[in-house]
């Protein structure tokens, strides 16, 4: 590896600050702070053994388990939030021991305790959908299909970590390595190596430096290469403390050299651009940065190729592939985007998604991979092979630290044409033996409002259902009120108890509040690793002021005015609106047909509006609420009154109800 020489006035300048910084790292809690997390573990653990206090071992021991969760290694790290726990450090110890059992794949195990935490916690939507990805990666396990792919790590494979192939030829690999060179020199947020782009001849055994111009001091990764394989877009990362200070570089090959990288674009120096890839005949430039416009955490952002070779300022790319957690490692095969995400539902830590681009210029909907390239631990980087061999149907790599590993690896996948192979064991850690423990009960409740054809219309085809996000819910157990509210996909958990009775009071600004209640008897049920899951979906109305709505199988007798007996449960059903709405003013109104005298059809049709104004009063409501006959004056069918047929007219003879603003 090149390391690039400095002049020694610099040199000496580097290695006092180093020896400073260096005489600040007395104990395990400072180099945490430094973000040094290989030297934290080891100091951590001897100010443990020295440590008499329980509070302050309690404490220690969590800022262990912080330490080792940093540096990816599950194992360890869930041994000391273990031991937190046991010391009394609390919920946000049990709460990290959840999110690492998930990472393990313990999925039930890790539900139960966000579960019990739920109650103490003042982060209940987070925990709840901590819950929900749990469920979600149990189903998704249940229901994936890993046979026919043979998974093998790859022979350059070392205790450190390596991650992002890229193929560059038919038997050629470049991938990062983070693997220490001979000189020693440690990157102190891992406790291995500075990070270099390798490359490896598929069938040796090794790997080689790929550039000694690409490759220097700084930490090089995340590669990716043009068509013409002679153009290379690469991240470097400036930090000797942290993960910090991270851009996009630009290098071209002529001959069997490189020129000297230069930045792709302006950057702001206080973000971290990395991952990238080009898609679209390498017009786009696709990469994940931590711009805190995004939509939290890393996002994912798209460069155009302009005129006189120069790419455009970023933009962010759409919500339905961003979300509030981490978007990383963006890879393509041909119309089709990978990326990995830690929010999106699946089996743990980073899973691989795919979107593609529509024929409308929208990005489908992320749809899991699942396994074999998803688990519960980080999985990223995918890419395909696009050379075709004899038996093989398809192949590629990917990176992951599954199976208990705590460092990044590469590995192969290949599914043959002549049979299945199933190697999974070969992947997925031997299972521990959990102690039995009685069910959890919980309720997933899913608020969904619903879609028109039209969709400022709610008297045009009804397509179906689509989520409410951030609906409230008021949910009460014999007088005990909580308030909840909905994700981003509709739901909320709730923990129950099959003997209680539970209430609900659903709304959200610009939609009519609904209640309902719960009964287990009645409801769909999944029993999954120790979580018994009840499901119920409530439907909230949007409100669509000064819109009239036909109330369905509201009919009067002949020229008659009164309430008939069928004509009640609809009139029922508005009167529970009313009483969920007490603000809500309406204006309920009754139409004639074209049939008989104008002035006849005008009173008729305001005596039935009365009738049924009178038969909600008569109830009790506190709303406000009016009668208005329109005799003949509003027809839903406007035909010529001879030539309508029976049909046509009972559609006229309508009684409906608007909602005044």
């Amino acid at each position: 590896m090149r390391r690039t020489l400095l002049l020694s006035t610099l040199s000496l300048l580097i290695c006092l600050m180093s020896c400073k910084v260096n005489k600040e790292i007395k104990d395990g809690k400072t180099a945490f702070q430094h973000k040094q997390y290989a030297v934290a573990a080891v100091l951590l653990e001897e100010d443990y053994k020295k440590e008499s206090d329980k509070i302050k071992k309690a404490e220690l021991a969590y800022f262990l388990g912080e330490s080792y969760k940093f540096n990816n290694e599950n194992k360890p790290a869930s041994k000391w939030y273990d031991k937190a726990v046991e010391l009394g450090y609390g919920t946000k110890a049990l709460y990290e021991m959840a999110y690492v059992l998930k990472k393990m794949e313990k999925y039930g195990l890790a539900g139960r305790y966000f579960t019990e935490i739920l109650e103490y916690s003042d982060r209940k939507e987070e925990i709840r959908k901590e819950i929900l990805k749990c469920q979600e990666a149990l189903i998704l396990k249940e229901i994936v299909d890993a046979n026919g792919y043979e998974i093998i790590s790859m022979p350059f494979n070392t205790d450190a970590s390596e991650y992002s192939p890229q193929l560059v030829a038919q038997n050629e690999l470049v991938f990062t390595s983070d693997e220490k060179s001979g000189s020693g020199k440690g990157y102190k947020w891992t406790g291995r190596g500075f990070s270099d782009i390798r490359k490896h001849s598929l069938g040796s055994n090794s790997s080689s430096d790929f550039s000694n111009v690409i490759n220097t001091d700084d930490n090089e990764g995340s590669a990716t290469f043009n068509r013409t394989r002679d153009e290379i877009f690469f991240t470097r990362c400036f930090d000797e403390e942290s993960d910090h200070f991270c851009k996009i570089l630009r290098s071209s090959k002529s001959g069997t050299s490189w020129s000297e990288p230069a930045t792709v674009f302006p950057m702001d120096p206080s973000v971290n651009y990395r991952d990238p890839v080009l898609i679209e005949n390498d017009s786009v430039l696709i990469f994940s940065c931590d711009d805190p416009k995004g939509f939290g955490g890393k996002d994912l952002y798209y460069s155009v190729l302009e005129e006189n070779d120069q790419w455009s300022a970023p933009d962010l790319m759409p919500p339905s592939i961003n979300t509030i957690g981490d978007e990383r490692f963006p890879t393509s095969d041909e119309d089709t985007l990978f990326f990995s995400s830690n929010f999106l539902a699946g089996l743990g830590g980073l899973d691989i998604f795919k979107t593609y681009l529509r024929s409308d210029n929208s990005w489908s909907p992320p749809q899991n991979m699942g396994m074999p390239f998803n688990s519960s631990d980080d999985d990223f980087g995918l890419i395909y092979s696009p050379y075709k061999r004899d038996y093989v149907e398809n192949e590629g790599f990917f990176t992951s630290d599954r199976g208990g590993k705590t460092k990044d690896d590469i590995f192969h996948f290949i599914k043959r044409s002549e049979k299945k192979i199933d190697t999974t064991s070969t992947i997925i850690e031997e299972p521990i033996v959990e102690e039995k423990k009685e069910l959890t009960t919980v309720l997933n409740l899913k608020v969904l409002e619903n879609s028109y054809a039209i969709a400022s219309d709610p008297n045009s085809l009804l397509l179906g259902t689509k989520p409410v996000e951030n609906a409230s819910i008021l949910v009460d157990v014999n007088g005990e009120k909580e308030s909840l509210n909905t994700d981003e996909k509709g739901n909320v958990l709730i923990s129950v108890e099959e003997s209680e009775l539970y209430e609900f009071l659903v709304g959200k600004k610009d939609y009519l509040n609904t209640k309902d209640e719960f009964t287990f008897s009645e409801a769909d049920v999944d029993i999954i690793e120790g979580l018994k899951t009840f499901k119920m979906e409530i439907v909230i109305d949007r409100i669509f002021a000064d819109i009239e709505i036909t109330l369905e199988n509201i009919y009067y007798d002949l020229d008659e005015d009164f309430i008939r007996e069928d004509a009640k449960p609809a009139l029922d059903e508005l009167y529970e609106i009313l009483v969920n709405n007490p603000a809500l003013s309406i204006q309920l109104s009754s139409h004639t047909d074209c049939q008989g005298e104008d002035d006849h059809n005008q009173d008729l049709s305001q005596r039935r509006a009365q009738s049924a104004v009178n038969y909600i009063v008569q109830k009790g409501i506190e709303n406000s609420i009016s009668a208005q006959g329109y005799g003949e004056n509003q027809l839903a069918i406007n035909c010529e009154c001879e030539e309508c047929t029976e049909d046509e007219h009972q559609l006229n003879r309508r009684t409906t109800f608007k909602i005044l603003k």
